[in-house]
């Protein structure tokens, strides 16, 4: 009587161990699906960000070949100042190449200048001067001249 109680009880407590495993197996399947997910979504190309009134390539050329394309789209500073205030760090970036000069400000602030025109038509130097938050958006928009 004591041999078949032991033995019901040891199936009882390996059926019990078993779930308990099988719980584990299931959270660690659970855990490398979401790793591979995860990994899998950062393995996708993202979309490149377009603006409206900017052309990416001809803006990124343009200092390059001493175009006015970069003076002809400041000429119409209101609607660049609204399209690019929505622009996070890296979609700014993205959208306006490198910019020639990075600021570094307080509280984590940074300033991106872009020069406007080529060093041999004018005495007087163009940079569009963005204001990064932050929290890494374009907060301000300004046009300045240097000499």
């Amino acid at each position: 009587m004591r041999a078949k109680h032991f033995t019901s009880f040891a199936i009882v407590h390996i059926l019990r161990g078993l779930t308990k495993y099988n719980h584990m197996y299931l959270s660690h399947r659970f855990i490398v699906f979401f790793i591979f997910f995860i990994a899998l979504q950062s393995c996708t190309k993202s979309k490149k960000t377009q603006i409206e009134n900017i052309d990416s390539t001809l803006w990124k050329k343009d200092l390059e070949n001493c175009g006015s394309y970069r003076a002809l789209i400041v000429g119409d500073l209101d609607s660049l100042n609204s399209s690019l205030l929505s622009l996070t760090e890296e979609q700014t970036i993205d959208v306006l190449g490198a910019p020639n000069q990075t600021l570094l400000y307080e509280r984590g602030q940074k300033f991106y200048e872009y020069k406007i025109n080529c060093d041999l038509h004018k005495n007087i130097n163009q940079y569009l001067r963005l204001r990064i938050n932050s929290l890494g958006y374009v907060s301000e928009v300004v046009l300045i001249e240097r000499s």
